[in-house]
């Protein structure tokens, strides 16, 4: 038996039988079974950020992901509700991350919002796992100007490697490398 960090089933059986005895009789009950009882951690579910932005042109919906701290061999459920902040109208759901899936999207559609709209969006009632941190995210709607998105020029002077954006490759709804102001972005 050996251990891993994979939240599973609560128990796995090995049956067991006794055969091919050699000097010795069977007892009647030469079956068995073994049960190992999971000692693993649920993972915690969560958005990957606390901030999303998205340009109005040429996008119908947001993709936001939503991300388990790690693999289950569990079903994972998690409900969430999304509040368009100008009109109040709500979109609730439940998404469900297939077992060792670590990552499933929430489509927010984006069709009837105008630039500088905000959705919040709220995720709750896990099931196999525990609610982690961000449970809550906002998204930005942005207008179709360009000048929305700003290339991020990372310089330094020493040794070693240059820094880099380790959070995410660019701001959603902005090509790669192009950030939105306000954002924040962690750097390595």
């Amino acid at each position: 038996v050996r251990p891993d960090e994979l939240d599973e089933p609560d128990e796995e059986i090995i049956k067991l039988k006794l055969t091919k005895n050699i000097n010795a009789a069977l007892a009647s009950d030469s079956n068995a079974e073994l049960i190992i009882s999971d000692n693993d951690s649920p993972p915690s579910v969560a958005f990957s950020q606390s901030e999303y932005y998205i340009k109005k042109a040429g996008n119908t919906q947001a993709l936001i992901p939503v991300n388990l701290s790690a693999p289950s061999g569990r079903k994972v459920k998690v409900d969430y509700i999304v509040t368009h902040e100008q009109s109040g109208n709500v979109q609730e759901g439940t998404l469900s991350f297939a077992a060792g899936s670590q990552t499933e999207t929430l489509h927010i559609p984006i069709t009837s919002a105008n630039p500088e709209d905000v959705f919040t969006m709220q995720l709750s009632d896990p099931q196999n796992a525990d609610l982690g941190t961000p449970n809550t995210a906002s998204l930005f709607v942005l207008s179709t100007d360009t000048s929305d998105c700003h290339d991020l020029t990372l310089t330094f002077n020493g040794h070693g490697l240059a820094p880099a954006a380790i959070s995410k490759s660019s701001s959603i709804g902005c090509p790669s490398g192009q950030y939105v102001e306000g954002e924040l972005i962690d750097i390595v």
